[in-house]
C-alpha cells in the first residue's frame, strides 16, 4: 500500500479544520481522538489529532501483509478501538455513550484524517458515521453474522408478520394445535407453516364470498391480499416464495435505513482488520432463495443475517 508523502510526519486535522477542532463543542468525536490519544494530565489541554501515514479510501478492506494498517497507524487504531464517545451533555473522558460501539472512533479517525468529511450519524434509523455522504454502519463482530438492529419500529415489516403468523395461529387454534408461533422469534419451519396456511385460507372461495356479509372475514382476507401485493407474490404462491419474499423485505427495509443503499456494512477488529460489505438493492433482489432462508433469522425481536450467505454467496 503506497505511503502518503508529507512534508511533516505529524500533520494534524486542525491544519485542515481550524474553525471546528476542540473549538466546536459539538465536534465531540475529535475531542474524544485527543483525549484517548494525547491529553496533557497537567495542563488539561488538548494536542492536534495524528493524520495517518497511509492512504485509506472508502469500501477498501484491510487484512493482512502491504494491504493493511502498519507502524504507528496501526498503534493508534488499536488505541482507539475501544474507546466511545461520552454520553449526549456529558464531558470528554467520561463513561462512553451504548450508543456507540467498539471501532467506531477508530474508523471515524481513520476516514477524517484522509480528507473525507465525515458527520457522526448516532441516532434512530440513521448509520453510525456519513462519510462524504455514504452512510457506513460499523459493526465489530469479526464472525460470520451480525444483527441489522430490532424491527419493532419498522411498522411495516410487523404488519406483514403479524399478518401471516396471525392466520396460521388462527388456523391453528381451531384445529386444536398448541404452538402459537411469535412475531419476535420465527424459524423457517414456522414460516413455511404460516405462509402454508395463509395460501389455504387466501383460496378458500367460500370464506371470500362471505367477507362482503362478515366485517371480520373481510377484514382478514384484506390483510392476506395486501400482503401478497406488498411481496410482490402471485395469488398461487408456494410457501417457500412467501417466506423468502417476507424475509428479503424485512433486511431491505432495514438496509435501506443502515447503511443506506450505496452505503457500507463495516466489519472492523482491535488488530485493524476492516472488511466492507457494500449494500446494493439491486443485489439483495437478485439473492438466490436458499441464500435468503438460510442467511436471515429472527431472534428476540432482532433481524440478524449470515454475512457468507447475503453478502458473499451470489
Amino acid at each position: 500500500m503506497a505511503k502518503r508523502k508529507m512534508v511533516q510526519s505529524m500533520k494534524t486535522f486542525k491544519d485542515f479544520y481550524k474553525d471546528v477542532i476542540f473549538e466546536n463543542e459539538e465536534d465531540v468525536y475529535n475531542k474524544t481522538i485527543s483525549y484517548a490519544l494525547s491529553r496533557n494530565e497537567e495542563t488539561k489541554e488538548y494536542a492536534d489529532n495524528p493524520w495517518t501515514d497511509f492512504k485509506y479510501t472508502i469500501g477498501q478492506d484491510l487484512g493482512t501483509g502491504s494491504n493493511s494498517l502498519q507502524g504507528r497507524d496501526l498503534q493508534i487504531w488499536k488505541a482507539l478501538y475501544p474507546v466511545k464517545p461520552p454520553k449526549i451533555g456529558k464531558e470528554v473522558g467520561s463513561a462512553g455513550t451504548a450508543g456507540s460501539g467498539n471501532g467506531e472512533i477508530a474508523l471515524y479517525w481513520l476516514f477524517k484524517s484522509n480528507g473525507y468529511n465525515v458527520v457522526d450519524g448516532r441516532g434512530d434509523e440513521k448509520p453510525d458515521l456519513i462519510v462524504d455522504n455514504v452512510g457506513v454502519e460499523v459493526k465489530s463482530y469479526g464472525k460470520s453474522s451480525m444483527t441489522l438492529g430490532r424491527f419493532g419500529r419498522d411498522k411495516d415489516s410487523r404488519i406483514y408478520m403479524s399478518t401471516v403468523l396471525g392466520v396460521d395461529a388462527l388456523l391453528n387454534n381451531l384445529k386444536g394445535e398448541k404452538r402459537v408461533p411469535s412475531i419476535d422469534t420465527v424459524n423457517n419451519k414456522e414460516l413455511f407453516r404460516s405462509f402454508q396456511s395463509m395460501a389455504e385460507l387466501s383460496n378458500n372461495e367460500g370464506l371470500r364470498k362471505l367477507s362482503a356479509d362478515f366485517p371480520v372475514i373481510g377484514n382478514i382476507y384484506k390483510g392476506i391480499d395486501s400482503l401478497i401485493s406488498a411481496l410482490g407474490l402471485s395469488m398461487d404462491f408456494t410457501p417457500k416464495e412467501g417466506a423468502v419474499g417476507i424475509l428479503k423485505k424485512i433486511i431491505k427495509t432495514k438496509l435501506s435505513k443502515k447503511p443506506g443503499f450505496g452505503g457500507f456494512m463495516t466489519d472492523v477488529t482491535s488488530d485493524g482488520k476492516i472488511i466492507n460489505h457494500q449494500v446494493l438493492e439491486s443485489d439483495i433482489d437478485d439473492l438466490p432463495d436458499d441464500n435468503v432462508l438460510q442467511g436471515v433469522y429472527i431472534n428476540g425481536a432482532a433481524v440478524n443475517i449470515k454475512t457468507a450467505w447475503i453478502f458473499g454467496k451470489k
